[in-house]
């Protein structure tokens, strides 16, 4: 029971720092990806 609830809690945590993490990437991506294709043509 005990180790249930720690995993679930651990389980939640990480799900949370993935989405922050792909959120950031989102917002990393659309700018990188704009300066990459500009950068490419060049």
């Amino acid at each position: 029971r005990k180790n249930d609830l720690a995993y679930l809690q651990k389980k939640k945590d990480e799900q949370k720092a993935l989405k922050e993490l792909k959120a950031k990437a989102g917002q990393k991506g659309a700018l990188g990806g704009s300066g990459l294709k500009k950068s490419g043509k060049k």
